[in-house]
């Protein structure tokens, strides 16, 4: 799944929240997207440099073979999509710092829908550093750009409606 779609996830969960604290829902949209933030500031350059790409966006094809090219930086995007992160770091995180406890559903949701939205190379490892891995059915972050749009319309008009819901209730 895309960054964007993430985000637009992670809105949806923010209209969950109890606290109207503007802080708490900008942390809870925050965690849908955390588990791609490193990939975005160390793999995202380094490809887009590596092929030559302006502003060193890289194209989808440039992700065929990097995973295993580039062994360490793959592992900025797996360790954060593992189950045993999320357990082990992430949990304890929110507790610790006292984060909005839906922060951790947000967070669990980027895992849960990366499953089936990763084929092939970039299938996700659930359990990484164990080597078993999920192979979806879509490569959903690879799609062309009109297809996403019409998925962050979908999502944006569920976020909207749950808005709605949500205000009539109050």
């Amino acid at each position: 799944m895309d960054i964007i779609s993430h985000a637009l996830v992670g809105n949806i969960f923010k209209e969950f929240a109890r606290s109207p604290s503007a802080k708490d829902k900008l942390i809870i949209v925050l965690f849908a997207f955390l588990p791609d933030i490193p990939v975005m500031f160390l793999m995202y350059p380094l490809l887009g440099h590596a092929n030559g790409r302006p502003y060193w966006i890289p194209y989808n094809s440039d992700w065929v073979g990097a995973r295993s090219a580039h062994p360490i930086l793959s592992m900025s995007w797996e360790i954060p999509h593992s189950l045993l992160f999320f357990l082990l770091v992430i949990i304890p995180l929110v507790f610790w710092l006292r984060l909005p406890k839906l922060a951790i559903l947000s967070y669990l949701s980027h895992i849960l829908l990366d499953l089936p939205t990763h084929t092939g190379e970039w299938g996700v490892k659930p359990f990484y550093p164990l080597h078993c891995m999920v192979n979806g059915f879509t490569d959903a972050w690879a799609w062309p750009f009109s297809y996403m749009a019409i998925s962050w319309i979908l999502l944006l008009a569920i976020g909207w409606c749950l808005h709605l819901h949500t205000k009539a209730r109050a």
